[in-house]
């Protein structure tokens, strides 16, 4: 993970006060749960080889192209997906 969401993630954890429960600075929870999500994105890898298919992420926004295979390849969904 980047130095910037594990600052964002701590700006989220302390706006909701989510530090207190467990008494631990929120940096420290940005950074466990950044880990989290690489070692659930490395599971996610493991799996899809594991089944024979290609681990390569792709993008639920692109017919099905491994991220960074295309332009449209980007967190955000295109127009028409949005609503409003």
């Amino acid at each position: 993970m980047n130095d910037a969401f594990e600052k964002e993630l701590e700006t989220l954890i302390n706006r909701h006060c989510k530090e207190n429960a467990s008494n631990t600075p929120a940096f420290i929870l940005a950074q466990y749960l950044a880990g989290c999500l690489v070692t659930f994105n490395t599971a996610v890898q493991q799996r899809e080889t594991w089944y024979g298919r290609d681990p390569r992420p792709t993008s639920p926004f692109t017919s099905g192209e491994p991220l960074g295979q295309t332009a449209a390849s980007t967190c955000q969904p295109p127009e028409s997906a949005t609503h409003g």
